[in-house]
This record gives C-alpha cells, structure tokens and sequence, in this order.
C-alpha cells in the first residue's frame, strides 16, 4: 500500500526525487522483489552497479524459488493433466489417498 503513495508523491514532485527513491529501496529491500529494487537503485544512482547486499539478497531469492518450484512441481503436473484431475471426486479423503498413491502428492505438499 505505501509504494503508490510513493508513486503518487513522486508525480507531484512534492519531495525530492532521490528522498523518493531511496524510500523505494528500503521498502522493497526485504520482499522477493530484488531486480526491482535493483532496478530503482540504477536508475537512481545512474549506474549498472548495485550493492553487493542485493546481489546476494537475489541470490537468496532464486534459491528459494527454485526450491518452491520443485516442491511444487508434482501438484503442478497433476493439475495440468486434465485426465488426472477428472478422476478427483467429491470425497476428499479417497482424493487425498488416490493422490499419494498413484503420485506421491501427501496432504502437507497440498497444504
């Protein structure tokens, strides 16, 4: 919710701009948006470079995408199977034993 207000307050030039895009930074700077606020950070200090903390922060960021991806990879194959999902049923316990026999999807990779 705070970063349109930035947007906003940063279209009316109420503020100066480098006060703005600092606050982008900081309030960017513990999300999974990494290459944004790296891309700020270039933008607004005119350089390619960018701190080394946001390099490694990224780093952290895509080991722990990869991480969910593979993690969730067989839900996401089930349920890109049209033919597998149409064998679910309304009965959610024979779905979750069907599931973790015929594809080794336990109820805490649903969860």
């Amino acid at each position: 919710l705070v970063f349109p207000l930035l947007e906003f307050l940063q279209t009316r030039g109420i503020y100066p701009e480098e006060d703005i895009m600092n606050s982008k930074i900081e309030l960017l700077k513990n999300t999974n948006m990494v290459d944004f606020a790296m891309d700020i950070y270039r933008q607004s200090h005119n350089t390619e470079e960018v701190p080394a903390e946001m390099t490694e922060r990224r780093k952290v960021v895509i080991a722990n995408l990869k991480n969910l991806q593979e993690t969730a990879a067989p839900i996401v194959d089930f349920l890109l199977d049209e033919n597998k999902v149409k064998d679910l049923r309304n009965d959610k316990a024979y779905n979750l034993k069907m599931l973790q026999d015929q594809y080794n999807i336990s109820q805490d990779d649903i969860e």
